[in-house]
């Protein structure tokens, strides 16, 4: 999830503010529902905060809002990333974006007034320091900007400025060239415009009746204040203001030329204007406005009145109109939101997580192809083999990416054999310990019959049979249950010269040809989570019913439970997983599996208002819209119910990246704070699980460590 700070929309329109307003529009098409924009009260762009689905957070408005109200809000949603557009960002929040436009600010500071340049002196360079990564509007500012704040310049990404569709020539029947050039901004001093006026005697001289239109706010308050009133009595001269779009696109299109004589720009967002709409262009050759403009118009010296009255009047019979246009083609939003996207995604994982879904559901079948085209894919798996292998060792899929990458081969991907042997190991050692496995719970199963004990296999080995290769889902402990038999279990167990472990509360743990086996006395950890002691009694109550027997290796029959006790007993287990450690997909994948296998037969009205009264239910409404708008899963084998789009963002990203990942120090000094570090990272994962209060559980699980140190787990 990306957020995206949009007091943009509460402000005036600029150069800046477009900006914003245009590459959110395109961001938007990339990231979807996982781009949120949040906005303070006062709203003045209300039909884009329509279109956007803006929410609006907080009393306060401008600066106030956000520098308080917006770093709050997301600290407590675990510090997403958050996009800043607009030179500014909240100065305490740790995971800015940040876009710096430029710093006329520090170059021409009686540009501005005292109060806004001291607020730019104070907040920016330490903005620009803490940001994870900025973005500006061209090469010059990204030197600047490196220049003057020591940022170096590989943290800093360039995003051109672009013109939207509106901006083009009007039509023909409504084209007529009038005896005017024309400005566009602010009167601010270092925009130069007395400069156009000191030498307009000289141009109308050469051509009668020319006048100069400025469009353009010059009673801005954060602007040092201009004497205007020369200009409004100048007959040559008419101060428009501000104008919609649509009138804009008509003074470009019928003007003989656009001027813009700046000392200094970012990046110059008129002069692509004016060249979309067809007009051609006379610009200072000051700044980034070489870069922007090429050979594309006539550049003047700022400083030189003959240079730049020689330009202008040359620009009124020269043609630039093909240069202009193939200028324009240079800049487009959808290219530079690409851009901007890519560059947020290597902080955020973003692009990774989604090649890893793609990749999951294509090795499931629940998809033919990935999001990415075969040469990325090949450079992806050939370059990232490690972090891959990695990532899907210990989110239980390795075996399944193999698929995929076997299905990509097949469609004609090229890979060298030494990488599909690297990925095809994955998928040889999950089916040999599947084997190891089967094996396991046959001889076990017979063992403890000949005792007249019955076992039920929890979790593991029952739910791979629902999978569409079950030997493709990993094995790793096994969990029984012997319907009250644990003890002379054991004891059998035992008399083999087996030892047997009690350090944890709920079940006995012995290794049995190479497989931890857990033998449980409870179906979850009664002592250190109060609730659990009521799911484990709803799970005691409903153990003997409705059991499927399963005859395995020939020998003999074990039993799975029910689908009334998978459905409760799978999505409590993965809370206790995920609430005070991680969940990984693995487990998400055995719930989707067991839905589509089961669901039918679950009442699914009980279990809801089961957890509904344990206040599991957002989890659990959480983790089926993750089967299906991310694993592939059919929306249609879950029941419905209301899905919180954010907090579904928030718990996938939990899933792929936890927001507290720092390891466990092995200093016994550092243990204690690295611990209440996670317990408060945490605290959010333990609302949305359990019913018990923190401070309840804090205290119950000190009890429970002071018991038994080895079965406290946070």
């Amino acid at each position: 999830m990306i957020y995206i700070n949009a007091r943009f929309l509460t402000q005036k329109l600029t150069g800046v503010q477009r900006f914003a307003i245009e590459i959110t529009r395109e961001l938007k098409k990339i990231y979807g529902e996982q781009l949120i924009l949040l906005a303070p009260c006062n709203i003045v762009h209300k039909d884009l905060a329509d279109e956007f689905g803006v929410r609006i957070i907080g009393k306060k408005t401008g600066y106030r809002w956000e520098q308080f109200e917006l770093p709050a809000y997301l600290k407590d949603r675990g510090c997403p990333p958050l996009l800043n557009l607009c030179n500014l960002a909240p100065l305490s929040y740790p995971n800015n974006f940040i876009t710096v436009h430029d710093i006329t600010w520090a170059r021409y500071p009686s540009t501005y007034s005292r109060s806004f340049v001291a607020m730019y002196r104070y907040m920016l360079p330490r903005l620009c320091a803490k940001a994870r990564h900025l973005f500006t509007v061209s090469e010059f500012s990204r030197k600047e900007i490196s220049s003057e704040f020591g940022i170096p310049e590989n943290k800093i990404t360039v995003i051109y400025n672009a013109v939207g569709p509106e901006f083009k020539p009007v039509p023909d029947e409504d084209l007529r060239k009038e005896n005017y050039i024309l400005a566009v901004s602010s009167l601010k001093p270092n925009k130069n415009f007395g400069f156009i006026v000191r030498n307009l005697g000289r141009i109308t001289e050469k051509v009668p009746g020319l006048k100069l239109y400025i469009i353009g706010d010059c009673q801005s308050k954060s602007f040092a204040k201009v004497d205007v009133d020369g200009l409004k009595s100048n007959p040559a001269v008419r101060l428009l203001g501000r104008v919609s779009d649509e009138d804009l696109v008509r003074y470009y299109s019928n003007a003989r030329s656009f001027v813009f004589p700046s000392f200094y720009e970012g990046f110059g967002l008129p002069v692509i204007e004016a060249q979309a709409c067809g007009c051609p262009v006379v610009s200072s050759n000051a700044a980034s406005l070489p870069e922007i403009l090429g050979d594309s118009a006539l550049l003047f010296d700022p400083r030189d009145d003959d240079d730049f009255v020689s330009k202008l009047l040359q620009s009124l019979g020269q043609d630039f109109s093909q240069k202009a246009r193939e200028n324009v083609e240079r800049f487009s939003w959808e290219r530079q939101a690409g851009i901007m996207a890519a560059a947020l995604n290597r902080y955020t994982g973003a692009s990774t997580a989604d090649f890893f879904l793609s990749m999951i559901r294509l090795g499931l079948g629940h998809t033919d192809s990935i999001d990415l085209d075969q040469d990325a894919a090949s450079r992806m798996l050939e370059y990232h083999s490690d972090a891959i292998i990695s990532f899907c060792k210990h989110h239980g899929i390795r075996a399944i990416f193999y698929d995929a990458v076997e299905k990509l081969v097949q469609s004609g991907m090229t890979l060298s054999p030494k990488m599909k042997l690297t990925y095809m190991n994955g998928a040889v050692n999950s089916e040999k310990a599947y084997g190891r496995m089967e094996r396991v719970i046959a001889d076990l199963a017979e063992k403890f019959a000949s005792e007249d004990i019955r076992m039920m296999v929890l979790k593991g080995y029952g739910l791979s049979l629902n999978y569409p290769v079950p030997s493709h889902r990993p094995s790793g402990d096994l969990d029984i249950w012997l319907f009250g038999r644990q003890k002379d279990a054991d004891e059998i167990i035992r008399k083999e010269g087996i030892p047997v472990s009690y350090e944890l509360e709920h079940h006995s743990i012995f290794d049995y040809e190479g497989i931890e086996v857990e033998n449980h006395s409870e179906f979850f950890n009664t002592a250190s989570i109060n609730s659990n002691i009521r799911f484990h009694n709803v799970l005691l109550q409903i153990s003997g019913h409705g059991n499927i027997p399963y005859e395995i290796g020939g020998k003999t029959t074990v039993y799975f439970p029910s689908p009334t006790f998978n459905a409760i007993f799978l999505l409590r287990h993965a809370g206790t997983h995920f609430a005070p450690t991680e969940l990984v997909l693995r487990q998400v994948l055995d719930w989707g599996f067991f839905v589509k296998a089961y669901g039918r037969q679950v009442d699914w009205s009980k279990i809801i208002k089961l957890f509904k009264d344990e206040n599991l239910d957002r989890f659990f409404a959480s983790i089926n819209a993750i089967c299906y708008d991310y694993l592939g899963f059919d929306k249609d084998i879950f029941p419905p119910m209301p899905v919180d789009a954010e907090l579904e963002a928030r718990v996938l990203g939990e899933i792929l990246r936890p927001e507290y990942s720092s390891p466990k120090p092995k200093n016994i000094v550092k243990l204690l704070p690295w611990k209440w570090r996670r317990w408060k990272a945490n605290a959010w994962k333990h609302r949305l699980v359990y019913s018990d209060s923190l401070l309840s559980t804090f205290f119950t699980q000190m009890i429970s460590h002071i018991q038994k140190p080895k079965a406290f787990k946070m």
